[in-house]
């Protein structure tokens, strides 16, 4: 019977370290100083729904980069939410239009993968509010 209780408390366990450990899923921010990142919104303030959100990438002296791949990860703060997501490989002047859908208001972290041409890559995150109306 200890043998069987045993066993289940090491099953129970792993299975909350492995299920409470969300940010082991997210990438990893990794900021390339050779590239600018921002991120604007055409709908200010963030509100709950499909918005646009224009990612603008610059290399180190300012000038705009072009034909890269912009791939968009949001998530809540909080555990138990479905990442929103969204990607876009056409932009003009270093600026990239991606349509993107915040499920609900709330805290929320936004990573934005840029992929160069040359294959390298780069991700930034960035904090933002939500209005739930």
């Amino acid at each position: 019977m200890r043998k069987i209780a045993l066993v289940l408390l090491l099953c129970a366990t792993a299975i909350l370290a492995t299920g409470c450990d969300r940010q082991s899923a997210q990438p990893t921010a990794t900021p390339d100083p050779g590239i600018q990142i921002t991120v604007e919104s055409l709908n200010e303030p963030q509100r709950v729904g499909e918005v646009t959100l224009v990612v603008t990438v610059r290399d180190a002296a300012g000038a705009p980069i072009e034909d890269a791949k912009i791939d968009l990860r949001g998530d809540m703060s909080h555990a138990g939410m479905t990442p929103s997501l969204g990607s876009v490989e056409d932009g003009q002047d270093g600026r990239y239009s991606v349509p993107f859908n915040w499920t609900m208001g709330g805290d929320w972290f936004l990573d934005v993968t840029v992929t160069l041409p040359d294959g390298r890559s780069t991700t930034r995150r960035f904090d933002l509010t939500v209005n739930a109306s």
